[in-house]
Order: structure tokens, then sequence, then C-alpha cells
């Protein structure tokens, strides 16, 4: 990736409705919530205003896996964000969103994911990182 991008979006969350579940087989009413995210158009990354969509996610308040399933969402909308910017399919398993909305390439990819992107010369530059020998080298120390 040629330069760090800001994926920046809202996240609301409201109740929706009354829903009813069964807890240790008694009927339970509960909020359900609603989670909205919404992407903020941003006209320096040079994408057009609605090339991203708004996703809406219902789960009832209180719900013991919470925050595994909001969590799971927002991994799905942001993979499909990613994937329509250009980022390519299956997007989040190789780029993380910080919580400021920047997204970067993980650091745990290896070299296989990146010989695509990769040009000759960063090629090179990954597998010789000093090859005129211009920082020089230092005598190893035993741990």
């Amino acid at each position: 990736m040629a330069e760090r991008f800001k994926l920046i979006y809202t996240e609301t969350c409201t109740v929706h409705d009354k829903c009813r579940h069964v807890v240790d087989g008694e009927d339970v009413e509960a909020n359900l919530m609603n989670t909205v995210l919404t992407p903020i158009h941003q006209p320096e990354y040079n994408f057009p205003p609605g090339t991203l969509k708004e996703y809406n996610y219902y789960l009832r308040e209180g719900h013991p896996h919470w925050d595994m399933l909001l969590g799971r969402f927002r991994n799905q909308v942001f993979d499909e964000w990613l994937e329509i910017l250009g980022y390519g399919e299956n997007a989040y398993v190789h780029f993380d969103i910080e919580s400021d909305g920047t997204v970067h390439e993980k650091l745990g990819t290896t070299l296989v994911n990146h010989t695509e992107t990769l040009d000759e010369k960063q090629t090179m530059r990954h597998l010789k990182p000093n090859p005129l020998g211009s920082i020089p080298s230092q005598d190893s120390e035993e741990i």
C-alpha cells in the first residue's frame, strides 16, 4: 500500500424495539439493539460519495456474546468496504483498521502474500537491505 489511508465511520447503537428470548426456561423481554456503521465520505481519497454503504446489525441487549458478534459484524463490514475501495477480497485478513480509522498492512502477513504487490526494486530492498554496504556492520554480541 503506497500511503496510509483512513476509513472514517460512525457507529451508533440505539434501541430498535423489544424482543423476547428464553433464559433458564423463562420467557424474558429485552431491548433489540440496532448498531449502525456509517462511512464518512472523504474527498481527499478520491472515491465518490455513496461508494460505501451503511450497514445495520440487530442484537438483543445483554447478549452473552455481544462483543464477539459485534466484532464479527464490524470485520465483515470493514472487509466489504476495503474490497470496494480496491484492497482485494478478504482484505481484512491482510489489513488492520486502527481506532482512528487508519488502514495499514498487518505485520503477520508473509512474503508470499506480498509477491503480487512488490516490484523488483522493492523485492531487492527486502532481500538485500544494505546492498552498497552504506551501513557499517557491527560485531555481534552474545546474549
